[in-house]
């Protein structure tokens, strides 16, 4: 389903599918299926297929396009309560983000940057979950920005901000903020407080 937010409706788009995620233009969804997803475009058509090869039934997409719509950033379930991030490309497959991390690491909630220069996860490679944000392609680089744990990445459109959630005392969530620089180098500010409350979250994708 989709909310209409000028008409203050609701849309049904895909039946029968779940674990959706917009097409960089806003266009269309990527959903699950057997084989893999399919992208399904909102003006009509015929849907693409994307093949995992072998196929999975815990695959999400709701992870997110690269700007050029080239690149799905997707996790993928290995069982153990793991999850791995994997990028599946247009030009045919898949490959584990990561492929030298400990089997047992969990790392959930991957979105490309409005540039499509980096992308932001999830890790609790190092104890407890912490929020990273990662380059793509080139020369290695990588950062933590959350600094007391933290879950459910997502970037601001405009680039220059990430927000990521933390757990309170008594079972609260909180939503933290962080100013991001990108250029001419990558820096992060403090993270800060924006609001707090009783949310349920999904796992392995926002919710």
């Amino acid at each position: 389903m989709i909310h209409d937010l000028a008409r203050d409706g609701l849309m049904p788009v895909a039946p029968g599918k779940i674990w959706p995620t917009f097409t960089p233009d806003g266009k269309g969804i990527t959903v699950t299926e057997p084989s893999g997803f399919v992208a399904m475009s909102f003006e009509g058509g015929a849907p693409e297929h994307l093949a995992l090869d072998p196929p999975v039934s815990e695959a999400h997409p709701a992870g997110s396009w690269s700007p050029d719509a080239q690149t799905l950033l997707f996790t993928k379930f290995v069982g153990g309560g793991v999850w791995e991030i994997h990028a599946l490309s247009r030009n045919g497959g898949d490959r584990r983000v990561h492929p030298s991390v400990n089997a047992a690491v969990n790392e959930r909630y991957p979105q490309f940057s409005p540039d499509g220069e980096w992308f932001v996860y999830s890790s609790n490679e190092r104890g407890e979950e912490e929020v990273f944000v990662e380059r793509c392609g080139g020369a290695a680089e990588r950062h933590q920005i959350s600094t007391n744990g933290g879950i459910s990445p997502a970037w601001a459109p405009s680039g220059r901000e990430v927000f990521y959630v933390t757990v309170a005392p008594e079972g609260r969530m909180r939503m933290m903020a962080v100013d991001i620089t990108l250029t001419p180098r990558f820096a992060a500010g403090r993270p800060r407080v924006l609001f707090e409350g009783r949310y349920g979250l999904g796992s392995p994708h926002r919710q």
